[in-house]
């Protein structure tokens, strides 16, 4: 979260912009990964840190997850709560240079460790040992996060053929002044003689020339 005190008038007023409904709002124009992740779809498994390891998407028994093993202490950690000591003892992957080196004999293993036990309970314990780590979420687990519930970023606006749409809420927060939503986006080419007559000023006789001419649809 961050505040930008805006000057002008008589009163200072606030805009407020949330890390997470940044995220959000970017990503489901873009498909860009910011702060929550998105889908298995996007070959996840091979979102890694080249130079930390293990720093990777794991598949779980019923999902996926981030684990972000940033240290010799926490891989350490790692290991102990995973019920595997002896590879934080292995020479191999001792230190992080090494488990660099070694990356193809200590993610496979990982792996497999990872899917013994499903998200949740992988991010409870990883948490609790102190273990950076996250969820990736599909779309619909975004939207069903109590964060982005709370901040009301999912909306459902009409829309002339489809009923209701889907949409993601502007992530800026005005202190005195509310966001409208009108309408949901429009169809392609809906608004077009709109445009035309109000931006252009054509009349009817040339906008239905510019069409005829196949010069818009």
């Amino acid at each position: 979260m961050f505040n930008i005190n805006l000057l002008g008038g008589p009163r200072k007023r606030q805009l407020r912009v949330a890390t997470l409904a940044n995220g959000i709002t970017i990503g489901g124009e873009s498909r860009l990964d910011l702060t929550l992740s998105w889908a298995p779809e996007y070959d996840i498994y091979c979102r890694r840190v080249n130079d930390i390891v293990p720093y990777q998407a794991f598949q779980t028994s019923d999902g996926y997850i981030i684990l972000a093993v940033g240290n010799d202490t926490q891989f350490e950690r790692f290991c102990e709560l995973a019920g595997r000591r002896e590879l934080a003892a292995d020479e191999r992957f001792r230190k992080n240079s090494q488990r660099v080196k070694f990356r193809a004999a200590l993610v496979p293993q990982v792996a497999a460790l990872m899917r013994e036990k499903t998200s949740s309970e992988w991010l409870e314990a990883l948490n609790a040992g102190g273990i950076p780590c996250g969820p990736i979420n599909d779309i619909a687990a975004v939207f069903d996060d109590p964060q982005v519930r709370s901040r009301g970023l999912q909306l459902e606006l009409a829309h002339p053929l489809a009923g209701k749409v889907a949409s993601v809420a502007n992530p800026i927060r005005l202190s005195e002044s509310a966001i409208d939503y009108e309408c949901a986006p429009p169809q392609l080419g809906q608004d077009t003689d709109e445009v035309l007559r109000r931006i252009l000023q054509l009349d009817e006789t040339e906008i239905a020339s510019l069409r005829s001419k196949q010069v818009i649809a």
